[in-house]
């Protein structure tokens, strides 16, 4: 059945990427935005057998692999439309915003895709093929936009597609460098301990911004050589993992968000990042007793409490991940190119975006993305209906009425 038509509830917004593309590729553009919400399967071909307008296959599989459409047009006016929303609610002041930057697998079964290769997966416990994406998502006030993606491919496939290979430091670089916020703005990076590195910290301090991520347990740290202790003799180098022995008597107890913590914080020295704020944590009454964490920051004076809800926040590009797979197609794309893989992966941030502002506009603050999506399919269905009472006051044969839309 065909039930795929732009709605007045996503048409206003829609209509701000006008001005990025040709009238033809912003038809196809609005059709591939509505399959990613409303269509229950996100490939290319179910979402042109759901269009009211019958659009064929190949038109918007042109669409999605044409090298015309200017994929970095759509990316600035989308982040313009979200500075947009975020300036017109924000308080009086400094702003603040938390920028996450992580990767994550997205499983594909062609072989012949560009830039697949196989890597490990944590999840499934073994190498799966796949693409990696590096991904960098925005927190402003509590509500989480996409930014930008790269596509990380291991170096000897990169030899052999002739694809310049970049690492996954590399591109988390990149997406650091090309993000830009408006004045009065406190920016804090947030990462795991995969992007610990003096060439991160070094294009964030260049930035002007702070950063509060995770440590591994292996790395070496030393402390100041004025800290005055009676089971410390500063200046020694040794292990974060060998810290929670050494600081035992140290520890102390904290209530964060319901959940209990046995914690110590203090200020070190670790190679290639300089000085700073260490934050050794473990909850109480887990399974594992024995799962301390080593958070880190370059915010001297963050305390306990704020480094925890801090890094905490970078889950939040955990949610992106998990509602951008389930209910908007994020790896369900079978494109053979790189460049078209790219535009479905932007084109989700975007269906995303637009979901994200419909919360207020459309008063649907409670609703998940999936439920939101479930909301625009109805809207879909009313607007069908619509044009079906329309067609019979029209006197037009129930035949035609049910091949227009089948």
């Amino acid at each position: 059945m065909r039930l795929l038509t732009v709605v007045p509830e996503i048409e206003g917004f829609l209509s701000k990427f006008r001005p990025c593309l040709s009238r033809r590729q912003f038809r196809h553009f609005c059709r591939y935005i509505l399959g990613l919400m409303a269509s229950d399967r996100k490939s290319i071909k179910r979402i042109a057998s759901f269009c009211t307008d019958r659009v064929d296959q190949s038109n918007l599989n042109r669409f999605m692999h044409s090298n015309k459409v200017d994929d970095e047009s759509i990316q600035s006016r989308m982040m313009e439309l979200v500075w947009r929303d975020v300036t017109r609610s924000r308080p009086a002041g400094r702003m603040k915003v938390y920028l996450i930057i992580d990767d994550s697998l997205l499983e594909k079964f062609g072989r012949h895709m560009e830039g697949t290769g196989y890597l490990f997966s944590t999840k499934d416990g073994k190498s799966i093929l796949c693409h990696d994406i590096v991904t960098s998502c925005m927190v402003v006030n509590g509500k989480e936009y996409p930014v930008d993606v790269r596509l990380y491919v291991r170096e000897e496939v990169c030899m052999k597609q002739n694809i310049q290979f970049k690492t996954r430091i590399e591109l988390a670089l990149e997406l650091i460098n090309f993000f830009t916020v408006p004045d009065n703005t406190d920016v804090i990076v947030l990462f795991d301990s995969w992007y610990l590195c003096s060439d991160i910290v070094d294009a964030v301090h260049a930035k002007g911004w702070h950063y509060v991520s995770e440590s591994k347990s292996n790395r070496r740290v030393v402390f100041d050589d004025d800290y005055d202790d009676d089971y410390y003799d500063g200046g020694m180098d040794t292990s974060i993992k060998e810290l929670p022995v050494l600081f035992r008597h140290m520890f102390s107890d904290h209530a964060i968000e319901g959940e209990l913590y046995s914690s110590f914080q203090t200020n070190v020295r670790m190679g290639g990042l300089g000085s700073i704020n260490l934050l050794m944590k473990v909850k109480m009454f887990q399974k594992d007793p024995d799962e301390m964490h080593f958070l880190v920051s370059d915010i001297m004076e963050m305390d306990t409490q704020s480094m925890v809800l801090t890094y905490g926040i970078r889950h939040k590009i955990e949610e992106f991940y998990r509602d951008s797979k389930q209910s908007l197609g994020l790896g369900e794309y079978m494109v053979r190119d790189i460049m078209a893989s790219n535009r479905h992966w932007r084109l989700v941030f975007v269906t995303y975006t637009l979901l994200i502002l419909l919360k207020e506009t459309q008063n649907l603050l409670q609703h998940t993305i999936g439920e939101l999506c479930d909301w625009i399919r109805e809207r879909c269905v009313e607007s069908l209906m619509s044009k079906v009472y329309s067609m019979t006051r029209e006197n037009l044969k129930f035949e035609h009425i049910v091949q227009t839309f089948r």
